[in-house]
């Protein structure tokens, strides 16, 4: 994979994984609430908060 696609495919896999967390806590009867936060875009930070889950 070229080096610079690396950070837009990973946040696809953030994606498709925050969606297998959901489906498994909803099937499992697991309330939760959920904050998203806004990607900064920065292509070099290293970690990148994207959510936030709180058990209800």
């Amino acid at each position: 994979m070229p080096a610079a696609a690396v950070a837009y495919y990973n946040r696809i896999d953030i994606g498709i994984y925050l969606c297998m967390l959901e489906i498994c806590m909803a099937k499992e009867s697991i309330g939760f609430s959920r904050e998203l936060f806004i990607d900064n875009g920065k292509e070099n930070d290293e970690y990148s908060k994207v959510a936030e889950y709180t058990l209800k």
